[in-house]
């Protein structure tokens, strides 16, 4: 798609978020009944398998796809189709490498977890599964040029469904850890064959260095940063099944798996903010974007965390069993390491826009290498898992050093303005919540009122200060959004 007028590209930008936005509800609601249903059928141990599992195939994934599809969208002008078909090339010649290393290297694997002879099949699956994903690479990314996120949608509503009706099926009926890598094995393959069919694109093998070379820079600082998001993830596959066997990775993996899926809804900004930015060259529009971005950010995810804080024991217990109350610390560490995640998104968006990867790839080496560190050195002087929570929140502060440059950059973001009142607010339902007494009541209805009450009090706490910022500051973002509200129209003479 070629760079558009603002008005058009805003046109075309809320027709994209309305389409995923509703499938993306299915997406969620699908990932997190499976992940609640196989947490319930499985003990902490399974459990804790089951993630290492999929950190295995994502760690894969990752290292395959070398970023180009990023750099393809990131292009001002559309690629042609020898560009697409080089693409795809490499990509399928890389995982197909890699997915044989995998398959030879099973038995291993398979002896390094514990697990008997057949376990090595687990991991022969997901080696077959690695060349789907490049298979299905190519045809998303001409799909995200063109802001098609109702065709992504299909797909991604389509693969949740697959993977968790798979795994969840395949795990009642006792079919234990193979039961995640074929449910993993069906999604890639459900995802390949509907993006093929849903775009314009079909995959040609063409071996061309010289197309692959002007997006090679690019690309490979782009991927870098998500491969590191991916290193990082292993402390769990590696570090804490080390030290606290599977069953402190079962603990871990289901807190941060809640914590995850609480942002899940952000999954439709990461999804649509990146190529909107990149169409958009004036830098008071992108400043306009991007604190509008951190508004619908924070109401998100911040709402649905006082949600969950209403009553978080109940939680628990009603949704997740009692097996899980023990890891309920854990759950509220890493709640609190996440809160800088509704700033992150936008800020990761708009720098890889701006051509910035090769920074964000640097902050996000600086974070890596010191989480690791101090991961390790923590774990090992107190032996306890909270040393986990607490250097996850440490390593959350670096993501300021990105929005410090990019206020250089582009002047007027003002994340904090846009974000505090909107945390205000969800820590005054917090309050609310927790501070009703229902200790008489059985956990279901204990659990319906408090969230309740906080979602209303959320909900009239965040209107009230919204209000009250736009009449006070007329060119904040929030009086900005106030004008759109009364006139209902998307753009105006002035701005949002």
């Amino acid at each position: 798609m070629l760079s558009l007028p603002r008005q058009k590209l805003i046109h075309h930008v809320v027709r994209g978020a309305a389409a995923l936005g509703v499938r993306q509800i299915l997406v969620i609601a699908l990932n997190v009944a499976g992940s609640v249903l196989l947490a319930r059928l499985l003990s902490p141990t399974e459990y804790g398998l089951f993630a290492v599992v999929t950190f295995v195939l994502v760690f894969l994934t990752a290292f395959g796809d070398v970023g180009l599809g990023a750099s393809l969208i990131r292009s001002a002008q559309e690629p042609p189709k020898q560009t697409y078909h080089a693409v795809f090339s490499a990509q399928l010649m890389i995982t197909l490498l890699m997915g044989s290393l995998v398959m030879l290297l099973a038995p291993v694997l398979a002896r390094a977890y514990g697990l008997p002879a057949e376990g090595a099949w687990i991991f022969r699956l997901i080696g077959l599964s690695l060349p789907l994903a490049a298979i299905q690479a190519s045809p998303q990314v001409q799909l995200e040029r063109r802001l098609a996120f109702d065709r992504l949608a299909v797909v991604e509503v389509a693969q949740a469904l697959v993977f968790n009706g798979a795994a969840v099926t395949l795990a009642y009926m006792g079919w234990g850890a193979v039961s995640f890598a074929l449910a993993l094995l069906a999604r890639s393959f459900t995802g390949a064959l509907l993006a093929i069919w849903l775009s314009a694109y079909r995959p040609r093998w063409r071996w061309d260095v010289a197309l692959l070379r002007p997006h090679l820079k690019f690309g490979l600082a782009y991927q870098g940063s998500n491969v590191l998001a991916v290193v990082n993830a292993a402390v769990t596959p590696t570090l804490i099944v080390a030290f606290f066997g599977l069953n402190g990775a079962g603990m871990v993996a289901w807190a941060t798996g809640i914590v995850g899926y609480l942002q899940q809804p952000l999954l439709l900004f990461n999804r649509l903010l990146y190529p909107t930015f990149s169409r958009l060259q004036n830098p008071r529009d992108l400043s306009h974007f991007s604190n509008v971005a951190y508004v619908a950010t924070a109401v998100i995810f911040y709402g649905v965390l006082a949600l969950v804080w209403s009553n978080t024991p109940q939680f628990v217990q009603v949704i997740y069993t009692e097996k899980w109350l023990p890891a309920l610390p854990l759950l509220y560490g890493l709640s609190l390491a996440a809160l800088f995640v509704p700033m992150s998104i936008p800020n990761g968006a708009l720098a890889n826009a701006l051509g910035l990867a090769g920074l964000v790839f640097r902050i996000n080496v600086a974070r890596s290498v010191g989480f690791w560190i101090l991961m390790y050195i923590a774990i090992r002087l107190t032996d306890q898992l909270w040393a986990f929570v607490i250097v996850q929140a440490v390593a959350e502060w670096i993501h300021l050093a990105l929005y410090l440059r990019l206020r250089r950059d582009v002047p007027g973001l003002n994340a904090p303005a846009s974000q505090v009142p909107v945390l205000l607010s969800a820590a005054v339902a917090v309050v609310c919540g927790r501070s009703l007494s229902l200790g008489e009541l059985e956990a279901p209805q204990a659990l319906a009122i408090a969230v309740l009450l906080s979602g209303l009090v959320y909900l009239t706490v965040l209107g009230l200060l919204s209000v009250m910022l736009a009449r006070m500051m007329p060119t904040s973002v929030y009086g900005r959004l106030w004008k759109w509200v009364r006139r209902r129209k998307l753009v105006n003479g002035e701005g949002f």
